[in-house]
């Protein structure tokens, strides 16, 4: 019986009411399956391009309302998710940690010991610590009444003393991305080099570090030059930097490396802040290490909220930020000193209890530097859903870069229709590129959507330019589905 052969029965059988309600149903059901049918039809089209003959894409589509895979391809594939992994991470950290957490960095004075006081700096690793709050830090202690200390001592035991992730790789140790993982990080591990060219080609070029505070060995034979053509490197292991190339003759530069020895730097930073404090150090102030003794008084603490660092973490991709937060997972949930081990072992019992399939789920770090790390898009589809279903959603979501506006999404899809409504992760190293997000556009179908490109050679400009255009999908089903 066709549709205008039932209807026909049907009137003859049912009230003008019902039949029209019949009538409307059908008809809907009709529009949302061929809406439904053209966005899987879209991005068929979009993963036919050539570019995908010998890469690889795994994508997934799914409405949040209703359940619905709205598209699948590749979902149970095991890939590298790069930077999505922080997606993971951040689940962990706003389901795991209490939610008045609080990264602190605090003083404590030992007036015990003969020949006077000693500072004792307890630290969190906190990613946020930054020159000012150091500053506030020794500004605390002289509103204490300290004037005069006879030497410093450093507890960092809240971590443990690993300072990379495993899987991390050699060559990208003298980069920012791969920060040392430190309980006295500050200034986002980063230092910063000022390359300045003189006007004449040939010449060497001056680099200095932008922070006095910041040592280590800089090796360079860049001159001057007609444009910017160096690179920057040095040893693994060690702290000297090795720059070659050229610099655009008459021009400063500035280069921002990993700060290899993030405790030194810290002291450095904390000396120079005691004494425009006006508190005076006996000889400069000894360093000790250990952990600070009961009968220390504590003078005061510099914090940041957690919601800070998730923010952090998963707007800019901050690699420090997601590392220290899944150590303090692991103190919190497992106790003893945050590691990475820790915080992944407690993060799986997180992440299944959202329904996240964690045999899908490999990783072994926090930020996705690793090349150990494997997902599925079914698993960060999971997480995705798990999340926004989570009392944590509107935290988790809040955390996210805005599509064109902010973080790692600043630049794409600057002013399309609808773009603000797309929150998200990208994931990005070499021959992976990754985007999760959610499309939740005011009144519309909220989706989780989340693609994983790889095994590609050359630039990330047309996977992405791929993942722009499949997100226009999204938002053009979302907005005609909920008509």
């Amino acid at each position: 019986m066709n549709p205008v052969q039932r209807l026909s029965r049907l009137a003859h059988i049912l009230p003008a009411a019902a039949l029209l309600l019949i009538i409307t149903t059908e008809v809907s059901t009709q529009t949302r399956d061929e809406a439904a049918e053209r966005l899987r039809a879209a991005v068929q089209r979009e993963l036919a391009s050539p570019l995908f003959t010998r890469a690889l894409a795994a994508v997934e589509i799914v409405d949040m309302e209703s359940g619905s895979v709205l598209f699948s391809r590749n979902t149970d594939l095991l890939l590298r998710p790069a930077s999505n992994t922080k997606l993971f991470t951040t689940a962990a950290a706003l389901l795991g940690l209490p939610r008045d957490f609080a990264f602190e960095t605090a003083a404590y004075i030992d007036s015990s010991a003969g020949g006077g006081a000693t500072l004792w700096i307890r630290a969190s690793g906190d990613p946020l610590l930054r020159s000012e709050d150091i500053q506030k830090l020794a500004d605390l202690i002289r509103s204490a009444g300290v004037t005069r200390l006879a030497a410093l001592a450093l507890d960092g035991s809240a971590l443990d003393t690993l300072s990379y992730g495993p899987g991390w790789m050699w060559d990208d140790l003298p980069s920012v991305s791969a920060p040392v993982l430190s309980a006295f990080a500050s200034n986002g591990g980063v230092r910063r080099l000022a390359l300045a060219a003189p006007a004449k080609d040939g010449e060497p070029v001056s680099v200095t570090d932008v922070d006095p505070c910041v040592l280590g060995v800089i090796r360079s034979s860049a001159r001057s030059g007609a444009r910017d053509r160096f690179e920057i490197g040095g040893d693994p292991l060690g702290t000297t930097i090795v720059i070659h190339g050229t610099v655009q003759r008459g021009t400063t530069e500035h280069e921002d490396v990993a700060d290899r020895q993030p405790e030194q730097t810290f002291v450095c930073r904390l000396r120079a802040a005691l004494k425009r404090a006006g508190v005076e150090l006996h000889d400069g102030g000894a360093v000790q290490r250990g952990m600070v003794p009961a009968r220390a008084s504590r003078v005061g603490a510099v914090t940041h909220r957690l919601d800070e660092a998730v923010a952090q973490c998963n707007v800019e991709s901050d690699n420090l930020a997601a590392e220290l937060l899944l150590k303090h997972v692991g103190a919190v949930k497992r106790g003893g000193a945050g590691s990475t081990a820790a915080g992944i072992e407690a993060g799986r019992a997180l992440w299944a209890g959202m329904g996240v399939d964690t045999a899908a789920v490999r990783l072994v770090d926090g930020s996705g530097m690793s090349f150990y790390n494997l997902v599925s898009a079914a698993s960060i589809g999971a997480l995705l859903r798990g999340m926004y279903r989570s009392p944590q959603r509107d935290r988790y979501v809040a955390s996210l870069a805005v599509m064109g506006t902010s973080g790692t999404l600043a630049r794409r899809l600057v002013n399309a229709e609808g773009a603000r409504h797309v929150r998200g992760k990208t994931g990005t190293v070499s021959g992976v590129s990754a985007l999760s997000v959610y499309v939740l556009p005011p009144s519309g179908r909220p989706l989780s959507v989340v693609m994983l490109m790889q095994n590609f050679a050359g630039g990330h400009t047309p996977y992405r330019a791929v993942q722009d255009s499949i997100v226009l999908h999204c938002l053009a089903y979302a907005v005609r589905r909920s008509r």
